[in-house]
C-alpha cells in the first residue's frame, strides 16, 4: 500500500478474512513509510462459498478514514483449495 501519510496513527488498518479482522495494522508505526510487509494468516472456506474473502478496511481508531473505493483494490476472493 502506497504510504500517503508520514505519520503513526494515520491510517490503521484492519487485515479481514472471511468477514473478520484478524490483525490490526499501523504500517507507519510497525514498519516505517513505504516500507514492504508480509502478512501471513491461516485461512479457510468458513462460509462454504468456495471463496476466501480477503479485505482491507480502515480501522475505527483511523485517522484517515479510506474510502470504500480506496480499499476496492484491496479486496480479493480467492479460491479454497478442493473447489
Amino acid at each position: 500500500m502506497r504510504g500517503w501519510h508520514t505519520n503513526a496513527a494515520q491510517r490503521v488498518l484492519r487485515l479481514q478474512l472471511e468477514g473478520r479482522t484478524r490483525r490490526t495494522v499501523d504500517l507507519v508505526a510497525e514498519k516505517g513509510r513505504n516500507v514492504p510487509a508480509v502478512f501471513a494468516f491461516d485461512a479457510s472456506d468458513e462460509n462454504g462459498d468456495g471463496w476466501i474473502d480477503v479485505a482491507v478496511a480502515a480501522a475505527a481508531n483511523s485517522a484517515d478514514k479510506m474510502r470504500s473505493s480506496t480499499c476496492s483494490d484491496f479486496s480479493r476472493r480467492r479460491r479454497a483449495r478442493g473447489t
